[in-house]
């Protein structure tokens, strides 16, 4: 019988990883196309600047043979044997060629119809750094907070998931309490449970034989229950509660919890329902107190005693380490913010080592933010069922 959903519990979270990770590839994929056309299209500028150069240079060599140019700007005779002249020989318009750092742009020099020479200029590249910095900055900040939102979704489900079918189970294990809450949540589903819970314990309170052996009954169950009257005499208590108290017939067994003897007698005062949370010291335990008044015994009061400490243990747990993550990924993305602010604003005002100095922090504090996010997800992913 445990074999299917097993199965398809691991079907569900395989499911989830291959869309995870299919979404992570066509991301980075979008992300590696953007970077080519940007530099692509930078190239491109480059090129045709270069070229409009060497197109003017000619025309001022046609009309001032004795014109004099810088370094970069090279005269070839019509006889070369470069292979930039070669590609042109074959047929181009002109020849380009790329280095890391250069670009040099090769047309060939007709005076009146003749080829006179060949005019080779070049410059320095123009770097894309910055703006592939930013493209990686800011496609890695989208994929991060895709994923927590991802992984937020994913996490509010299970949890959802987890706590209706712990109200399901209180419902099965004590019907004779009206809420089931488990955590401080208001929803549709929570208030049906009560209702439900309270529909249950009217018709427990109302048939003969709940009357007559109410006593008898409340030994069924595995949480802490006894009935006391309005002068404070325990009248019955289960065995879990003895187990975790003492058999005793008076409420000052409580004396050492201030608070707690202090709701049972205002209660005495005032017999109606109420339910609270009180923290027992010496047994370290949290435990949801219920009050019912019983209708079929006057002059009684029934209390439930839910343990609540493990909830109490995970809230306190979750809490704390949402604020440590909080806190470890404020680091990164304030170095981050800061960085490219600069690099956005003061960019034109910068050497370029410097810029190229900011820019492989930002790569740094990104590689760490990653790295944060990968170790969270790590930490926070559910295990295997056994």
């Amino acid at each position: 019988m445990n074999i299917i959903p097993k199965t398809f519990k691991k079907k569900k979270k395989r499911s989830k990883l291959r869309l995870v990770l299919i979404f992570s590839g066509l991301y980075f994929l979008a992300t590696i196309l953007v970077i080519f056309l940007l530099n692509t299209h930078t190239v491109t500028i480059d090129t045709n600047n270069l070229a409009d150069r060497a197109y003017t240079i000619s025309d001022i060599l046609n009309k001032s043979p004795e014109t004099k140019f810088g370094d970069k700007v090279k005269i070839l005779p019509k006889n070369s044997q470069t292979k930039a002249v070669q590609n042109i020989q074959k047929g181009a318009t002109f020849s380009r060629t790329l280095s890391a750092k250069n670009m040099t742009i090769t047309i060939p020099n007709y005076e009146k119809a003749v080829l006179k020479n060949y005019i080779q200029v070049s410059t320095q590249r123009s770097s894309t750094l910055f703006e592939t910095v930013v493209v990686i900055i800011f496609a890695g900040l989208i994929y991060v907070i895709a994923l927590g939102q991802f992984y937020l979704s994913n996490k509010k489900r299970l949890t959802f998931e987890t706590d209706t079918i712990a109200k399901i189970k209180n419902i099965r294990r004590s019907p004779l309490t009206q809420s089931y809450l488990i955590s401080e949540d208001d929803n549709n589903i929570t208030t049906e449970l009560n209702h439900l819970g309270e529909t249950i314990q009217h018709q427990a309170e109302s048939s003969t034989p709940a009357k007559k052996n109410l006593y008898a009954f409340i030994e069924f169950f595995e949480f802490p229950i006894f009935i006391y009257d309005l002068k404070g005499t325990i009248r019955r208590s289960n065995a879990s509660f003895q187990n975790e108290f003492m058999a005793t017939k008076n409420l000052d067994v409580f004396s050492p919890y201030s608070d707690v003897l202090q709701f049972f007698v205002n209660k005495m005062l005032k017999p109606t329902r109420q339910e609270q949370t009180f923290y027992f010291e010496k047994i370290n335990a949290y435990y949801t107190v219920t009050v019912q008044p019983i209708e079929a015994l006057e002059r009684r009061l029934m209390v439930t005693m839910i343990d609540v400490t493990a909830y109490k243990v995970t809230t306190r747990a979750h809490n704390d380490f949402i604020a440590n993550v909080s806190h470890d990924l404020k680091t990164p993305l304030a170095a981050i913010s800061g960085f490219a602010d600069i690099l956005v604003n003061d960019s034109d005002k910068l050497p370029p080592e410097q810029i190229k100095c900011f820019a492989k922090h930002i790569v740094k504090e990104t590689k760490r933010l990653s790295s944060l996010v990968t170790d969270t997800l790590e930490m926070t992913r559910q295990p295997n069922p056994p």
